[in-house]
């Protein structure tokens, strides 16, 4: 009976220290999609290939571009930023502090001033925050 005992013990000890100082690693997916106020432009995740190359028109009318980028474990207001760049170039950047599940919005009019001088020339969307400092590459758009 007492080594009956002196396994559950161990077993019992095995197990709450298991549990309790294991090391969880997320199994996620980090996806991402950018609309033209509702309408989808790019919809993507690390694990699609494919890099996106849009067109947009200036003279198209919509109040905000809207990137979401989706963590499944962090739904916390966190700071992001966007950065255009073009030619090694950053050429605009935009910073918000919000619920990370909710959109970026990049309005239309300023975007427009800012990439005035550069139509037909392919510019990187890049977003930043504290989980991806190196950044993602969310596409490309080629302003007509």
């Amino acid at each position: 009976m007492r080594n009956y005992i002196k396994v559950a013990i161990l077993i019992l000890f095995f197990g709450i220290s298991n549990t309790t100082f294991a090391k969880v690693e997320t199994d996620t997916l980090t996806t991402w999609k950018l609309t033209k106020d509702s309408e989808l432009l790019i919809q993507s995740n690390y694990f699609n290939s494919k890099i996106y190359t849009i067109e947009l028109n200036i003279t198209d009318e919509y109040e905000n571009l809207n990137l979401f980028v989706f963590y499944d474990y962090n739904s916390r207001i966190i700071k992001r930023e966007v950065k255009f760049i073009t030619e090694n170039k950053i050429i605009a950047e935009f910073q918000d502090e919000n619920d990370s599940r909710l959109a970026f919005k990049l309005p239309k009019k300023k975007i427009d001033k800012l990439v005035s001088k550069y139509l037909n020339e392919p510019i990187a969307i890049i977003y930043h925050d504290h989980l991806n400092k190196n950044g993602i590459l969310i596409g490309f758009i080629l302003f007509k």
